[in-house]
């Protein structure tokens, strides 16, 4: 099950670099047939209210990009974060079915990874910058990684406190 998540992830950074070398309608294809794969491999793994919590992301991610600049440069986004967000809807109710120490070290990858551009963005003089502004490349980072980071990082949390309130409940000291 590790293994499918990440060959989901990896074709996922196949689709982001499909989508902003201009191959669009190839890295949509990408990620909906990632997203079929998960749900086909894995059975049900999503459920109505994860659907829908992946739409209220989808809508705010959606404003965020029709105020920034970005929409300039990448008029078809819109259409690619749906397909994006199917898939991290699949791969959230994944989550769950990995083991803690598993969803760690992808976890600890993903972060890495965010935190290794983040940095790299924060070198590059903001003098380079003509309409496509640091603060639209910090948020083009955001929708790399942030749909995929932060359901993690949730599953995992609530996973870490549910194993502690049951190892305090033998103990009898039950938070």
């Amino acid at each position: 099950m590790k293994d499918t998540l990440i060959y989901d992830l990896w074709g996922m950074i196949i689709a982001w670099c499909l989508y902003l070398n201009g191959y669009i309608l190839l890295s949509v294809l990408l990620a909906m047939a990632c997203g079929l794969y998960l749900a086909v491999m894995e059975g049900e793994v999503l459920k109505q209210k994860e659907l829908l919590a992946f739409v209220c992301i989808y809508v705010a991610m959606l404003c965020l990009y029709y105020t920034s600049s970005i929409p300039y440069f990448f008029p078809s986004l819109h259409i690619f974060m749906a397909a994006m967000m199917f898939n991290a809807a699949v791969c959230y109710g994944l989550y769950g079915k990995i083991k803690r120490k598993d969803l760690v070290k992808i976890l600890g990858f993903v972060s890495l990874a965010f935190l290794a551009v983040f940095v790299l963005i924060s070198f590059v003089p903001g003098e380079d910058y003509t309409l496509f502004s640091k603060s639209s490349l910090y948020l083009m980072e955001s929708f790399i990684f942030l749909p995929y980071q932060i359901p993690m990082l949730y599953r995992h949390v609530t996973r870490t406190v549910k194993v502690m309130n049951l190892k305090a409940v033998k103990k009898g000291t039950a938070m």
